[in-house]
């Protein structure tokens, strides 16, 4: 027995007129972009709608990690106004470049004194209760 392919007005036939023509490589990297920047977008009023509290922070260590989905993490350790040690996290996520994460990082100061914006998150690790900072923004305060 034959294969044979129906024609293309039959139900079990393949219509490659509904496939759409190939985009070339200045219309996909220019969708590509228009994407990236809408990302950008709905994540900075995700950053606003989060940022409820307010902590100085005397920075005194910074470290940074990617997820499994390509975002980075940066820490900040330091201490609060009263001398309490605090840890704070900031999230830079995949639709920004590496080098706007890079150069994040290297524009903070061990020893400089940062106003973030943010909210706390409380996390239970071996049975003991420990907050952290979800920064959402990280201004340099003025010396």
């Amino acid at each position: 027995m034959a294969f044979k392919l129906a024609s293309p007005s039959t139900s079990t036939g393949l219509g490659f007129s509904k496939l759409g023509t190939p985009k070339s490589a200045e219309e996909r990297e220019a969708e590509y972009q228009a994407e990236r920047a809408r990302a950008r977008a709905e994540h900075e009023a995700k950053r606003e709608q989060f940022a409820t509290k307010t902590l100085d922070l005397t920075l005194t260590e910074v470290s940074s990690h990617f997820t499994r989905m390509s975002d980075r993490i940066v820490r900040l350790y330091g201490t609060d106004t009263h001398g309490r040690p605090v840890r704070a996290e900031y999230f830079i996520p995949d639709c920004y470049d590496r080098e706007v994460a890079d150069s994040f990082i290297e524009h903070l100061e061990e020893g400089a004194s940062y106003r973030l914006r943010g909210y706390w998150k409380a996390e239970t690790v071996n049975g003991t209760k420990h907050f952290t900072f979800r920064a959402q923004f990280v201004d340099r305060k003025a010396s």
